[in-house]
């Protein structure tokens, strides 16, 4: 029975190291009372600092636009984004596009003809104070998080089920073996 409970520990264990990175970030984005922008974003990276990269899904939503994953990871200009897992924020940086390095950025992504995309730059620089052509230029001074309960990879999920399973047939078995 030693056996048993060693190897339940054991996938319990690694079940949950896995699953531990899993999770789902929503966050808004505003300027005093004015809420710019809301928007979400998943991850299964181990990563301590997340960029595009490392997101398994993400949106935004500006106005009555939404940008998705697949938009930011194709985007070729301006195209930033940092999360830190540990403090659950944003890390601010510079952007790097066609213009060279701008900043600091809370969040950027344009498509490579600047026809549509999105950066949130720290209040109160006021560079970029418009929208046009579905490009959002938008200042900030602050920034909601919440986490949402961790998602369980499908692997760490068939782990733990065959693990059940297996005690399961031990148990089985053993009643059977005591008749």
């Amino acid at each position: 029975m030693s056996f048993v409970r060693v190897l339940f520990v054991a996938l319990f264990t690694a079940t949950a190291a896995v699953s531990a990175h899993a999770a789902i970030i929503n966050f808004t984005i505003a300027e005093g009372a004015t809420t710019e922008a809301t928007g979400s974003f998943s991850y299964t990276s181990a990563n301590p600092i997340l960029s595009y990269g490392d997101l398994t899904a993400f949106s935004l939503t500006i106005g009555g636009a939404t940008y998705s994953l697949p938009f930011v990871q194709a985007s070729a200009n301006y195209d930033y984004f940092q999360f830190d897992t540990t403090a659950k924020s944003f890390v601010p940086g510079n952007a790097n596009g066609s213009f060279g390095p701008l900043g600091p950025f809370l969040l950027s992504a344009f498509a490579s003809d600047f026809s549509s995309g999105f950066d949130f730059f720290s209040a109160p620089r006021d560079d970029f104070t418009e929208v046009t052509q579905s490009i959002f230029d938008h200042p900030f001074d602050s920034v909601t998080v919440t986490t949402a309960s961790a998602l369980p990879e499908p692997a760490s999920l068939a782990s733990f089920g065959a693990a059940l399973g297996f005690l399961g047939f031990l148990a089985f078995r053993r009643r059977r073996e005591a008749i």
